[in-house]
């Protein structure tokens, strides 16, 4: 979303656009939400009003190591891969049923 004023562009993220329900208008940058821009700002992003090249990204500590880390994301790969095989079978099982329901056995 774009809100032009008289001396600079604020380019809203998606985050900022539920929160920024009435007219109301930021005046600072905040990171994730919304970024005051100047037309030197857009000029050096090539014009692009795309909210990602602005308002940047909250990056919010879990309080995770490391290890912690990569052994969540590995046992949810594992998760998902189990998933996909389930997914899998049950395209099988339904595409027979088709077939079935269809009278092309």
């Amino acid at each position: 979303m774009l809100h032009r004023s008289r001396y600079a562009i604020v380019i809203f993220g998606r985050r900022a656009i539920a929160f920024l329900i009435s007219d109301f208008v930021l005046a600072t940058d905040v990171t994730g939400l919304c970024k005051l821009a100047t037309p030197a700002d857009v000029k050096e992003q090539d014009y692009s009003l795309n909210p990602g090249r602005y308002v940047g990204v909250v990056i919010e500590e879990d309080g995770k190591t490391e290890e912690e880390f990569i052994e969540e994301i590995l046992s949810l790969n594992d998760e998902l891969e189990k998933l996909n095989q389930e997914a899998h079978q049950l395209e099988g099982i339904i595409a027979h049923n088709v077939k079935e329901i269809a009278g092309d056995n």
